[in-house]
C-alpha cells in the first residue's frame, strides 16, 4: 500500500462550462417532477417526486447572449436539470404554494417540473428574471 508520501499530484488547468457565462439568477431550491405519464398516457393523479435539493440557475454567455437554466443537487453536485432556454417558459404558480412555480420542458421527454423556493420572495425574484427572458426571446423572433 502506497503512503501518502508517495502520491504525486500535479496542477491541471480546468475551464468549465461556466467560464463564459454570468449567472443572472442563483439561489437555493427544490427540485421535483410530476410522473404524470403511465405507458403513454397522461394521469393527473400521479405523484411528485423530488430530484433533490441545491442551486438553481440562469446562467446567460457573455458573448452569444444564450440563455440556459441549469440545477445541480447539493448532496451529490449532479446536475438535474441543464437546458438552453430557446423559446419562453411558461412559469405558473403552483396551487396552494406561492413558494413554487411549475412548467413544462421538453429534452427527451416532455415533463412538468415544479421548483421551490425557501420564500414567495425568492419564487418571485426567479418568475421575473425567466419573464425578462421570455421578453428577451420574444424580441429576438
Amino acid at each position: 500500500m502506497a503512503s501518502s508520501s508517495d502520491v504525486k499530484l500535479n496542477e491541471v488547468d480546468f475551464t468549465g462550462d461556466e467560464e463564459e457565462e454570468e449567472a443572472i439568477f442563483h439561489m437555493k431550491a427544490k427540485l421535483s417532477r410530476f410522473d404524470e405519464w403511465v405507458n403513454g398516457l397522461f394521469d393527473e393523479g400521479r405523484g411528485l417526486y423530488g430530484r433533490g435539493n441545491g442551486i438553481v440557475k440562469l446562467l446567460k454567455h457573455r458573448g452569444t447572449g444564450k440563455v440556459r437554466l441549469v440545477f445541480m443537487n447539493a448532496s451529490t453536485l449532479k446536475i438535474r436539470l441543464n437546458f438552453d432556454v430557446v423559446s419562453p417558459i411558461n412559469l405558473q404558480e403552483k396551487c396552494g404554494d406561492n413558494a413554487s412555480c411549475i412548467w413544462y420542458v421538453r429534452e427527451l421527454k416532455e415533463e412538468k417540473l415544479c421548483i421551490r423556493f425557501r420564500s414567495v420572495e425568492d419564487n418571485k425574484e426567479f418568475m421575473e428574471t425567466v419573464e425578462r427572458i421570455n421578453e428577451s426571446l420574444r424580441r429576438d423572433e
